[in-house]
């Protein structure tokens, strides 16, 4: 996927991908009918590594303001890790629906996660109000997601700390009101 993040999906040619895996064309395509494809199972992979890795950063038992805020941080050093890969993501899930229905339901195993964690969470989205509380975890979750990748693609003005500390909060203030009700 270095290939096509440096050249773009649009530019790179399947024997070029071919190339770069060490394999011969036939191979590429036994496996896969286009790039097209080729993205979608890699971003399939990378969505699930993902979640994987928000599963460890979130940890066992309850959720705290601190463990919120280290998750953040550890996605972000992830997300900056794969920066390359990133810009990628984001440009081909604005064009593709498929990709798209695999980022909301990534979102919500997200949440669900999240109300593993947390008991209040999880009472209040199988009460009255649970459409309202669902769109507002999902605007959480929206909120952590643009932040982080504001982050890894060096957003101008934005300050890595104070701004994990303000997101973290907002999300740990959200589930802390639920955790009393």
């Amino acid at each position: 996927m270095a290939l096509v993040a440096r050249q773009g999906a649009d530019r790179v040619t399947m024997e070029e991908i071919a190339a770069e895996a060490g394999v011969g064309r036939a191979t590429v395509y036994f496996h896969y009918p286009n790039k097209g494809a080729i993205l979608i199972d890699n971003f399939r992979d990378q969505l699930g590594r993902q979640l994987r890795l928000h599963e460890h950063l979130l940890g066992t038992g309850p959720l705290g303001f601190a463990r919120i805020r280290d998750w953040i941080d550890g996605f972000i050093a992830v997300l900056i890790d794969h920066r390359n890969e990133l810009s990628l993501f984001q440009v081909s899930v604005t064009r593709d629906s498929e990709l798209k229905a695999m980022v909301v339901e990534h979102r919500e195993r997200l949440l669900g996660l999240l109300v593993s964690r947390s008991e209040g969470l999880a009472a209040a989205l199988g009460g009255p109000d649970e459409r309202r509380l669902r769109t507002e975890a999902l605007l959480m979750l929206l909120e952590v997601d643009q932040f982080s990748s504001s982050i890894a693609s060096q957003y101008p003005g934005l300050d890595r700390q104070i701004g994990t500390d303000l997101v973290a909060r907002r999300l740990w203030d959200f589930i802390a009101g639920l955790e009393g009700q």
